[in-house]
């Protein structure tokens, strides 16, 4: 009703409230409530990231495509990390040279769990994957010196290919 109808003065402004069923209300404060616990849990069981959980299936599968399609080279990106690792498993078990890319910096990244033992557990990780690596392959000359720096001479080969776009792509926008 309008400020007229229920014979109010102008200054004074009405509101409806309308509430919302009970049932949305208690299931917004359950996620609300849960949420930040199964994140808790996952940080300090999926590690490096949630994607380990495909890891054991990633390398059977790894090494089927490598002999049935003659691979001569394995490749990986991250994030996730996992990556990294179903291509260490896949080196050992095969002895093919490997290419490590890292898009970002893996335990020198600001995207840090907090989680003492669990850094000191990606720190090693990390560590294999360097040591293991035919060549790490980055984004940036700053990331590869990070690499260099923390790692020596266990960086075998380092390689810088900058993020890119393709001019053409952009032909047709006028200054």
């Amino acid at each position: 009703q309008t400020n007229e109808q229920l014979n109010l003065p102008a200054s004074i402004t009405t509101t409806t409230n309308i509430s919302k069923p009970r049932t949305k209300t208690i299931k917004h404060r359950l996620i609300a409530t849960l949420k930040p616990i199964l994140k808790a849990i996952k940080n300090r069981i999926l590690v490096p990231d949630d994607q380990i959980l495909w890891y054991t299936n990633a390398v059977k599968i790894g090494q089927q495509v490598i002999e049935q399609h003659n691979i001569q080279a394995i490749f990986s990106t991250s994030g996730p990390n996992t990556n990294h690792l179903v291509a260490l498993a896949l080196k050992k078990r095969t002895g093919l040279p490997w290419i490590a890319d890292f898009r970002d910096p893996w335990t020198d990244n600001m995207h840090r769990s907090g989680i003492w033992w669990r850094e000191r557990l990606e720190a090693t990780m990390e560590a294999r994957v360097i040591n293991n690596a035919d060549a790490i392959m980055t984004v940036t000359k700053s990331f590869l010196e990070g690499f260099r720096k923390k790692y020596r001479t266990n960086v075998k080969k380092g390689i810088v290919i900058h993020n890119g776009y393709d001019v053409s792509d952009y032909s047709d926008i006028q200054d």
